[in-house]
């Protein structure tokens, strides 16, 4: 549920293919859809914003136990109204959507009872506010609003969780957690600020730097939480097990078993490392694969054309494709290849598009990924 954008939220992208229908079994569909698909969104805002749906911005989930178990509810409600509609009195494509919610519902479920994520995963609580300065969907002071919004709803965030937070943790999970919160506390104090320094509003700013003292302040006190009263009652107990595991394949409509998954696995494994020998061997048939392997990861643009070089063979790629026929390009808008700004250098490379559903799909102001701090 920590939000990489799900299958479930990707659905929200036909809603209007499915309230056109008269038929009641359609228009019974429409309304359970729509509701789970809110309800899937509540706990993602953060997502729900990147994919266009602006009505989550400057929106945190509600972390209180009492707000936890009514949004668990709320899930439940809505996968069971979907299980009793009759599936064959909908269309072919609502049918397929309907598969897709259903497993949607059920992940999220899986991690709010099954595994209490929020009871276990101390990283759960941090924010990660990328997209207020990764996609430029509203002006700078609107964007600049949210964030403020987030920075001070983080008090309430943290005392829920010291509240939800089990007594013993899994030791992975806290460090993972302590690193987060102490580089998050850095990034709101300075690269947070850095990204909005064209904004000129005396009185925003004043706002945003108060708001950012809370932040930096919450988060590096969450990090000191951690470290001193989890960490020392922490275990190795963060494995999900045979039977959790594979509830959690089912929410990614895989029906494999955990065995069967493997063997597939292991077979896939086998198969690539036969083609790797063979290309190996087509490069330089005198020499072991791992030594062409390791003479081919010395291949790379210097620094001073990484950029230049890494446009041209997105170029060299996108020609491949179409002479190829391997896709057709419906576009001839190209990637804009640029040097990564300062604030979001933790990671080597990066794409940044505006979401599915952004209606001001104009040009994105720095990359996406999701950030892991520290």
């Amino acid at each position: 549920m920590r939000t990489c954008l799900t299958i479930l939220a990707i659905v929200a992208l036909l809603p209007h293919a499915r309230l056109r229908s008269a038929e009641p079994a359609e228009k019974a569909y429409a309304a359970l859809s729509e509701e789970a698909i809110a309800a899937s969104l509540a706990w993602r805002p953060l997502d729900a914003v990147t994919i266009g749906l602006h009505e989550y911005d400057g929106k945190l989930p509600d972390y209180r136990n009492a707000a936890i178990t009514a949004g668990a509810a709320r899930l439940q409600s809505c996968l069971a109204g979907l299980q009793r509609l009759d599936a064959s009195s909908l269309s072919p494509r609502n049918r397929y959507d309907r598969l897709i919610i259903l497993a949607g519902l059920q992940r999220d479920l899986f991690w709010l009872r099954d595994v209490r994520r929020y009871g276990r995963d101390p990283m759960t609580y941090i924010p990660d506010l990328a997209v207020y300065i990764q996609q430029s969907f509203a002006p700078p002071t609107e964007r600049l609003k949210s964030v403020i919004a987030i920075e001070n709803a983080l008090p309430g965030v943290f005392a829920a969780a010291r509240e939800n937070l089990e007594d013993t943790l899994p030791h992975p999970a806290v460090m993972e957690a302590i690193r987060n919160a102490q580089g998050a506390a850095d990034f709101f104090e300075k690269d947070l600020v850095e990204a909005f320094r064209n904004v000129h509003d005396a009185a925003l700013l004043a706002s945003f730097s108060s708001s950012t003292k809370t932040a930096t302040r919450e988060l590096r006190g969450y990090a000191s939480f951690l470290e001193k009263q989890k960490l020392p009652k922490s275990d190795q107990g963060y494995a999900l097990g045979r039977d959790r595991y594979r509830r959690m394949l089912a929410g990614e409509l895989v029906s494999l078993t955990p065995e069967a998954l493997l063997a597939l696995g292991i077979r896939e494994l086998k198969r690539e490392q036969g083609r790797f020998v063979t290309a190996a061997r087509a490069i330089d048939p005198n020499r072991k694969p791992l030594e062409v392997f390791a003479a081919i990861q010395h291949e790379h643009p210097t620094p001073a054309t990484l950029v230049s070089d890494t446009a041209k063979n997105l170029e060299a790629i996108r020609q491949f494709l179409i002479d190829h026929d391997v896709v057709t390009v419906p576009s001839k808008v190209r990637a804009v290849v640029q040097e990564t700004p300062p604030y979001l250098r933790q990671a080597f490379a990066m794409m940044c598009s505006p979401g599915p559903l952004e209606k001001n799909r104009s040009r994105a102001v720095g990359p996406t990924r999701r950030r892991r701090n520290g």
